[in-house]
């Protein structure tokens, strides 16, 4: 869940700008007919603007204050009503005990896990570190890589290796298919572009002396195929067009001169 790893991509950035726009119109020239607009669509269950107003009230800007119980209660509202980018959201806030609120594993990944089941890979991530680590759940290894291989399938790499990581560790000498399979993963991650360590090679090398590699190689190739075939966005599906919290924090980290 590292910030710097995070991609922006075209589509999100296009969208920010014309929410921008939108809401910097003559039509929304006043803070008051801003937040009373996205007020009155709120209240009518909008989940599009019960996330916004949780935004602008958790991030504030130069004529809205910070409000964060305002915030976190339009996100609950939202991910209530089934929202994947306000369930992420509280889960994130929640891991983290952030904006006024407690840090809470057990409720973190309860937000986590309803986003990840809605195939946002962030979410999916989240949760397999959570049954990985044990944090708010009963620690368990075969659902942290369910989820680990769910956002795998999606196309996250670095789902990929951890899911790579998980299968070869636990199975060297143990169980060979699961270490191949493992090692499947490891390919893909390859294939996309990604560092894979010098050990886990090495291991894989000791481990698959008597495999014929090239068998593994393509069905590496096979499954990379497929991801790229079903390529989409690896984001909540019902606010793809919104600029995420956790970009924002990014953001701020990384300009702090700009954002404060």
């Amino acid at each position: 869940m590292n910030c710097i790893s995070i991609r922006v991509e075209m589509r999100n950035i296009v969208a920010f700008i014309l929410v921008l726009f939108f809401f910097m119109s003559p039509a929304f020239s006043k803070e008051e007919q801003r937040i009373e607009y996205l007020e009155k669509r709120a209240e009518k269950g909008d989940t599009f603007s019960q996330n916004a107003l949780a935004s602008i009230y958790i991030l504030g800007d130069t004529t809205t204050p910070k409000d964060y119980a305002k915030g976190i209660f339009w996100f609950q509202q939202s991910a209530n009503l089934g929202s994947c980018f306000a369930q992420m959201s509280l889960g994130d806030i929640y891991y983290r005990g952030a904006y006024g609120l407690a840090q809470d594993y057990e409720k973190a990944a309860h937000w986590f896990e309803r986003a990840a089941i809605q195939e946002d890979v962030y979410s999916q991530k989240a949760v397999g570190v959570m049954y990985l680590l044990g944090l708010g759940v009963q620690k368990d290894l075969k659902k942290s890589l369910y989820w680990y291989e769910s956002a795998a399938y999606l196309g996250d790499a670095d789902a990929q290796i951890q899911a790579a990581l998980i299968l070869m560790v636990e199975n060297v000498n143990v169980n060979q298919t699961l270490f191949e399979k493992g090692y499947i993963w490891l390919l893909v991650a390859e294939k996309k572009g990604e560092h894979i360590p010098t050990e886990l090679k090495e291991m894989a090398k000791d481990e698959l002396k008597s495999k014929d590699l090239d068998s593994l190689k393509r069905s590496a190739e096979r499954i990379y195929a497929q991801i790229q075939e079903n390529d989409r966005p690896r984001e909540c599906p019902d606010d793809n067009s919104l600029i995420r919290l956790r970009i924002f924090k990014c953001l701020k980290e990384l300009h702090p001169k700009f954002y404060n």
